[in-house]
């Protein structure tokens, strides 16, 4: 079979009902991806495109009580295995062909989005309000602008990681590995900060009103 009629079925297969056959789609989009350079960035975009779409499809508006403020949600939505496949294939993409992932503005809100991985993805002005971003591998991604109030990324790796101007008030990001990263004029008031692992981090200008910095690991480019 050529590249171009293995290129047609995945599409094809990335749009089937079945989540396992989308998955073994993403997989596809991986070998031929391998094989053949000329594909490379159009495997990457479509991939992109499904993760955005999927995300934006699943994503759960906050709700407010009649005093503005955000009403408790118990349970988070867990998106398809599919999504984390294709994330995890991007990520592949980036890490040994430098093909980012364009997903700024992304709306993924109160999603259940652990372990997720976005490797040096464009996540510039996302809107991650109030979602699940545990153990997330998110090393290199550029999160300038972005909305993550109240998320949890405890665990999550960082490093080296733009967080200019992005919005982490209250989020917990206890034990993150935030090596490297750049968190200049953030808004971490009132975040959690336990164990962070900060060493190199650029933080000039940011707000840390109220945050939990207990035995973080800080040094430099404070």
């Amino acid at each position: 079979m050529s590249n171009g009629e293995r290129l047609r079925q995945a599409i094809e297969h990335l749009g089937h009902a079945d989540d396992t056959i989308k998955q073994g789609a993403c997989y596809e989009f991986k070998r031929l991806a391998e094989d053949s350079q000329r594909d490379r960035k159009s495997i990457a975009q479509l991939l992109t495109t499904y993760v955005r779409n999927t995300l934006e499809q699943s994503a759960v508006e906050p709700k407010y009580n009649n005093d503005g403020k955000l009403i408790d949600e118990k349970d988070c939505v867990r998106p398809a295995d599919s999504l984390f496949v294709a994330c995890a294939i991007l990520s592949f993409l980036f890490q040994k062909y430098e093909i980012r992932a364009d997903l700024h503005s992304v709306t993924a809100t109160l999603l259940n989005l652990s372990e997720i991985e976005l490797r040096g993805a464009n996540l510039y002005g996302a809107n991650f309000k109030r979602t699940f971003l545990q153990l997330a591998h998110l090393e290199g991604a550029h999160l300038a602008s972005a909305n993550l109030l109240e998320a949890n990324l405890s665990y999550a790796c960082l490093e080296g990681a733009v967080l200019w101007l992005a919005h982490l008030d209250g989020a917990d990001l206890a034990s993150a590995n935030l090596l490297e990263a750049n968190l200049s004029n953030a808004y971490l008031d009132g975040a959690g900060l336990v164990f962070a692992r900060l060493q190199g981090a650029d933080l000039s200008h940011a707000y840390l009103e109220g945050a939990n910095l207990w035995l973080v690991s800080l040094d430099n480019k404070t």
